[in-house]
Formats: C-alpha cells, structure tokens, sequence
C-alpha cells in the first residue's frame, strides 16, 4: 500500500477546478485505478503559507502513517508551497513570510516529512500573469509578481539540492506555456491548468521511477 500525501494552499485544494477538483484530485482518480489500497490523500488549505505548513505538517502526517520502515519506505509527500509566502504587501513594505524565515521553514517541512516518507517531493509555485495580480482582487495591498516568486523558488531549488529532495521547477515549466490561457485569475489554473500540472507531475514521478504501476 502506498500512501501519497500532498501538502499546499490553494492550488493544491484544487481551487476554480469544479470538474475534476483539481490537480491532486485527477493524480487521485488514476493512481488507485493502479490498486485499490493506494491513497493519494489532498492536504491542501487555502492561504496557506510555509509558517502555516511547518506548525501543521508533523500532526498531519502522523495522523495518517506511521515511521515504520516497511511504511517509510513506500510513502511518498508532495509539498507545494511558496506562493503566499512570496506575496509583497504594500503597506509593509515586505513580503508575507520574509526569504530568510521561509527557507528555515523549508527546512523544518524536509526534517519532519523524511521521517515518514523516504521519498519527497517539493513543487515550486508556477508562474503567473501579473496584469491580473497587481494588485490582487481580493487583497488589495497584496502583490504578486513573477520576480520576487522566482526568488522564492531558487530558495526552494537550494534547499532540495543540498538535503537531497526531489524537486519540481513548476514555474519554469510555465514559462515554456501558453500559460495565461492556463490561469483563471492570472494566479490560480484553470481547468485546464490543473490538467497540465497534473500532467507535468506526472511525467515527472515516472521519469524519475518514484512511483510504481503509473505510466
């Protein structure tokens, strides 16, 4: 039995996906077709930033598996997480969750998810399209903007390098894209959108032989 948890904000909930329920939701639907005791379980919370996942992460994962090697061995955590985190607030003068304290919260989620999982997997915030986002619509004092996400994605890209996690460039991969069409708000995918990361993680999983039975 493989138990795939995949942690994250509102892209990872599935957010402007009401055919499919987004992208974890379509990983879910053709991963247990691949068996019936796999689980892809979605973790995702709206808002979420990395202070939120670090204070929740240790709990949630042990509330759903156990650090028994034969477990360990065969779990897999995915986290997507960055973008609130970069949000600049106008106000402030500064970005939700500053580069130095996110990276120590990088960190703490690799420390408590290899103790569970042998195999993780971080995936980067993906690119946005800025006409739509400067300001937000719904947060009026905060901005995104693609320079500042993509710092917080190289901070993502150091991390994993130097503790030896799997890593998925999701903003560059956008960048290869049509993606303006793929976004539903210029910052949260479309239906389309979600089909497209799913498709991306999924040739990633496999190009990588981090799961078995998936093609």
């Amino acid at each position: 039995m493989v138990r795939i948890l995949v942690f994250g904000d509102s892209i990872t909930w599935g957010y402007f996906d009401p055919q499919n329920g987004g992208w974890v939701d379509l990983f879910k639907k053709e991963y247990s077709q691949t068996s019936r005791y796999n689980q892809v379980m979605n973790l995702g919370i709206s808002a979420e930033d990395s202070f939120d996942l670090s204070d929740r992460i240790k709990n949630e994962i042990s509330a759903r598996t156990t650090k028994k090697p034969k477990y360990k061995k065969q779990n897999l955590i995915i986290i997507q997480v960055g973008k609130n985190d970069s949000n600049f607030i106008k106000s402030k003068q500064e970005n939700i969750v500053p580069l130095k304290n996110f990276k120590k919260n990088i960190k703490k989620i690799i420390k408590i998810s290899k103790k569970f999982a042998d195999n993780v997997l971080f995936i980067s915030p993906s690119y946005i399209d800025e006409s739509k986002t400067n300001p937000l619509n719904w947060a009026k004092d905060n901005f995104c903007k693609n320079e500042i996400i993509e710092k917080y994605v190289l901070a993502i890209q150091e991390v994993c390098k130097k503790k030896d996690i799997y890593f998925l460039n999701l903003f560059e991969e956008f960048q290869k894209l049509n993606y303006k069409k793929l976004l539903y708000d210029g910052l949260h995918p479309n239906i389309e959108g979600h089909k497209k990361i799913w498709k991306i993680v999924k040739a990633f999983l496999v190009k990588n032989n981090i799961l078995t039975g998936i093609k």
